[in-house]
């Protein structure tokens, strides 16, 4: 074997920079069990002891939030949404988590606060069903469009203040930031936006010949 590889570990596992991470250990965030009936849409961890976990009731989409013992209904989506996918961003110095769940606004859960409240516009964003901060802005994925807020935002869409929206040949399946650059998946094909903010935003193909379907 090659000098620095390994064929056989114990409580270990491989990093997402290269190399291996012993693991530490597990500890449940909380030992309660997220109230209410129906499948959980999503879960996200927010700091070493704080949650958030989105929940169908079959006519509704929950936001509880958790920390560390028990679960607090913080919210009510209107509309009964899908797989919940989660961002969080600072502004200024304040976290904030944006949950999308591809029926409802978007609802945006302040640290600081616990608290979650829902955009309430653009009409454009409703449905909204990938979410990723990049640069200093926010983008929100639905359909074929791509849209993002002004900087040091996540509620801002106002063209005058550098919001905007990119539209591609086909729905979008993935948002994922690597190496200072947002790739936007189809079905078909790969595409790299680069730049940091809409002055100098790049929207340039990797790939038409391989995309991801989920």
């Amino acid at each position: 074997e090659a000098i620095g590889s390994a064929t056989f570990l114990q409580n270990y596992e491989p990093t997402k920079f290269g190399g291996y991470k012993k693991i530490l250990g597990y500890t449940k965030y909380d030992t309660n069990i997220v109230p209410g009936t129906g499948p959980i849409l999503g879960i996200r961890v927010i700091s070493a002891s704080e949650a958030l976990a989105v929940r169908s009731d079959g006519a509704n989409t929950k936001v509880y939030y958790s920390g560390g013992t028990g679960w607090t209904l913080k919210s009510t989506g209107s509309l009964n949404g899908g797989k919940a996918r989660f961002s969080s961003v600072v502004v200024g110095s304040t976290n904030y988590t944006v949950i999308v769940d591809g029926a409802n606004y978007p609802a945006i859960f302040e640290d600081s606060g616990n608290t979650v409240t829902y955009l309430a516009s653009p009409s454009d964003v409703q449905g909204a069903e990938y979410v990723i901060s990049y640069k200093t802005a926010m983008f929100y994925a639905k359909g074929t469009a791509l849209i993002f807020t002004a900087p040091n935002s996540y509620s801002d869409f106002s063209a005058a203040n550098g919001g905007g929206i990119i539209t591609l040949e086909a729905p979008i399946t993935g948002l994922a930031v690597f190496r200072d650059q947002l790739f936007v998946f189809t079905r078909n094909s790969v595409k790299r936006l680069t730049g940091s903010t809409i002055a100098d935003f790049e929207m340039n193909p990797v790939t038409d010949k391989i995309g991801c379907i989920n």
